[in-house]
């Protein structure tokens, strides 16, 4: 629920002139594994480029601008969510990191080879880092400390490490950024998965309950179209906000600032109202997943500069995104769980 998604087509952009003919290694250059070429051609060498780069995405992963809009209606006790999809043509083959292995012109047509490291941002890292390079260490209350990357980021620095190494995402121009140690990398859209915390503390829990005949059960898989809702325990007082954050990194506020006692239990939706939440996977896809996190703060905190959700889904491009999130609650107390919904 409250999502865009991604699937994976696969389109080849090439433009020539029938009565040229392309050079000797126009679809015939080798390189190393995990490296994507891409070839391209057409009547200037930009138009050339945007063919070898939507080349390249038809080999990896390619986004297709989906917006939809979600109602919710409570009708006779019943919580009900309705979906309407609306998928553009419009495919998005913004790469970084290319570069150009030939380019060349003849009768008039340009032709340009482009690679692309397909490897994955882990090998990536690994051979990066060397022996004895110090790394400063991430706070045990920095959302970052508790995401899947950061346990992969300690297999690919040393085996055995005890620390979490600093990081930092970035969201700017429509693409996210990983720095670490002075060094960028460029993160694909299936790469935001790995960002997603899930954390529980002493002071904070969040536990995802399933409805089932018998009653409820904590969960962290449910099948689209059942019913949930989420229980938030605390053992301190202070301000309470709930937020969601989607597949690509957007954020939504359930409820924010709530001021709440010590040790209680707060319940989202209000069950004497709602039969509860319910999800969905679009785009035919197998699988989705997202993260809710919790956050219970000393003072109150400006969230609603997020999305707040709405009967309207957030389809907004420029809203903001979970970087913003994890700097605004470090320092609090926050716990997170993640939700996989399938068909």
């Amino acid at each position: 629920m409250f999502r865009l998604l991604f699937f994976t087509i696969s389109i080849l952009l090439v433009t020539t002139n029938s009565y040229a003919k392309p050079p000797e290694w126009f679809g015939n250059l080798t390189v190393e594994n995990n490296t994507v070429i891409g070839y391209g051609s057409g009547k200037s060498r930009k138009a050339a480029m945007v063919n070898a780069r939507g080349d390249i995405a038809a080999s990896i992963n390619v986004k297709v601008t989906s917006q939809y809009n979600q109602t919710q209606e409570l009708k006779n006790n019943e919580y009900k969510n309705e979906i309407t999809n609306k998928t553009s043509e419009e495919v998005d083959v913004r790469l970084n990191g290319l570069k150009t292995l030939k380019s060349t012109e003849s009768d008039g047509v340009h032709y340009v080879a482009l690679s692309f490291d397909a490897r994955s941002l882990t090998v990536k890292l690994r051979e990066m880092f060397v022996n004895g390079v110090k790394f400063s260490h991430i706070e045990s209350t920095n959302p970052y400390a508790h995401t899947l990357f950061a346990s992969e980021l300690k297999g690919a620095i040393s085996s055995g490490i005890t620390y979490t190494p600093e990081y930092d995402i970035v969201w700017n121009n429509g693409a996210y950024k990983l720095i670490i140690n002075n060094n960028e990398f460029f993160l694909t859209a299936n790469d935001v998965q790995k960002f997603l915390i899930s954390h529980k503390n002493k002071v904070i829990s969040i536990d995802l309950m399933h409805h089932t005949r018998s009653g409820y059960k904590s969960i962290e898989k449910i099948k689209a179209g059942d019913y949930f809702h989420i229980n938030v325990k605390h053992a301190s007082s202070g301000y309470l906000t709930l937020l969601n954050i989607d597949e690509e990194g957007k954020v939504s506020v359930m409820f924010d600032n709530k001021r709440v006692g010590d040790v209680t239990t707060e319940t989202y939706p209000n069950l004497d109202e709602y039969e509860g939440l319910m999800t969905e996977v679009l785009n035919n896809k197998d699988s989705a997943i997202e993260s809710y996190v919790a956050v219970l703060c000393s003072k109150t905190k400006r969230f609603l500069e997020f999305k707040e959700i709405s009967e309207s889904v957030n389809t907004d491009n420029n809203s903001l995104r979970f970087p913003a999130l994890y700097k605004k609650i470090a320092g609090c107390d926050f716990a997170s769980s993640l939700l996989k919904t399938r068909r």
